[in-house]
């Protein structure tokens, strides 16, 4: 195993060492990308209807337990991340290759009683066949793997009518850009969020790469966050940034969160 992926295993063990996110600080943050979080539970939804009991892989699940994944349908009040997949129908894997991750996956889901296979895994190298899922998504994971490695595992893995799907950072947002440089140590040095140009690298392994954007300008909405306005003003910089990215496609890579969704595997 090289020294990045120790580098990754150990940075997460300490991150989960307590049961807990030692990030979760950072959760506010991500009240911002509600759009890009229920899109992406969309997108889920409709890959999973197209089977009637399909395969699903959480490639790169963390421990997975704790967090939100949008809103509950037709309200404004966040969903559990585990109270949306057991809405669904499907045999259930989760990977990661962080054995502490795992170990609180697997508590966690015996606590809530999730029907599930979580195993220890090197998502550039995992143990399935090929041709094993209907469904891998992923949140967060694909930008710490590399694409080399990664991208003709996922081709394997998924079978020729499946999808897979990821919300991942984008990596040219400015603002985002002098966050991460004064939080160095809330990541991993061997993260790369997504550039424009690696989309080419999707497009090897992949016939089909569909990407939607998120969270332009809809940051500033953090300067009413402890107000009352707060909600509006988010709405607001949705809508704006709906209009941006519709007339001007050039600003996509500009984005915070992009939902990836590759489809026809090249074998």
């Amino acid at each position: 195993m090289n020294r990045n992926k120790n580098t990754e295993i150990n940075f997460h063990n300490e991150r989960y060492k307590d049961g807990d996110d030692t990030r979760k600080g950072f959760e506010k943050f991500y009240t911002i990308t509600i759009n890009a979080q229920n899109y992406f539970k969309d997108q889920f939804t409709k890959i999973i209807k197209k089977n009637k009991y399909p395969k699903v892989l959480d490639y790169g699940c963390g421990i997975d337990a704790h967090g939100f994944l949008g809103t509950i349908k037709n309200t404004n009040h966040p969903e559990n991340i585990f109270d949306f997949y057991k809405k669904h129908k499907m045999k259930f894997y989760g990977i990661d290759i962080s054995p502490e991750a795992i170990r609180i996956a697997k508590k966690n889901q015996k606590k809530i009683k999730f029907n599930a296979t979580y195993e220890v895994m090197d998502a550039e190298k995992t143990k399935y066949k090929n041709n094993s899922f209907d469904l891998i998504f992923g949140k967060g994971i694909i930008h710490h793997l590399s694409f080399n490695n990664c991208l003709p595992e996922l081709a394997r893995l998924i079978n020729k009518e499946g999808s897979c799907l990821f919300f991942e950072p984008l990596h040219h947002h400015p603002i985002i850009r002098l966050g991460r440089f004064f939080t160095p140590t809330k990541r991993t040095v061997d993260e790369h969020p997504i550039k424009s140009s690696d989309l080419i690298k999707f497009k090897k392994y992949f016939t089909e790469v569909n990407y939607k954007s998120f969270c332009l300008t809809n940051l500033a909405a953090f300067i009413f966050y402890r107000t009352p306005l707060f909600k509006t003003m988010l709405n607001f910089f949705n809508m704006l940034d709906n209009y941006l990215f519709k007339n001007f496609p050039f600003l996509r890579k500009y984005g915070w969160i992009v939902v990836l969704e590759l489809k026809k595997p090249i074998k």
